[in-house]
């Protein structure tokens, strides 16, 4: 029954872990688009001399981003693994998930502002509000017992 228990604890540490791989990398295809946005808006214009410099920007921010979600991958994987021996498996998912989803909705606004207010439809605003508010609840029910786990 002991060695059934392991497996059911794999399985949810690695079904959790993938979840969050997911909307880890989805962060990181946000911000890159976030970071070409911010590039033409602000730095390039109309200038034509400066499209060179901020495309190789452009291309060392995106390897930049994954090697950053490579490390974080390990770094998760160890955290929730530690988590499900002390069985607050829960609370570290919520404790890294939250966060990620509440700077996706950072991320995601600051797309819409750029791209303009208008030309939003109601998908989009219902896709920030709903990454905002499980957000906050996430987050919140990570904080919730802060001296466990």
């Amino acid at each position: 029954m002991a060695k059934q228990r392991g497996w059911l604890v794999d399985i949810e540490v690695y079904l959790l872990w993938f979840a969050a791989v997911a909307l880890g990398f989805w962060l990181c295809l946000q911000l890159r688009t976030c970071i070409e946005l911010s590039l033409v808006l602000f730095y390039v214009r109309d200038r034509i001399m400066l499209v060179r410099p901020a495309d190789v920007m452009d291309k060392f921010s995106f390897p930049f981003l994954i090697c950053a979600w490579v490390v974080g991958i390990v770094l998760v994987e160890a955290y929730f693994r530690s988590g499900a021996a002390k069985h607050v498996l829960m609370k570290r998912f919520a404790r890294v998930f939250g966060p990620t989803l509440l700077l996706l909705f950072v991320v995601d606004l600051a797309n819409l502002l750029m791209q303009g207010i208008n030309s939003a439809g109601w998908l989009q605003w219902l896709l920030l509000a709903g990454e905002l508010l499980i957000g906050v609840m996430i987050t919140y029910y990570g904080q919730l017992f802060k001296k466990s786990g």
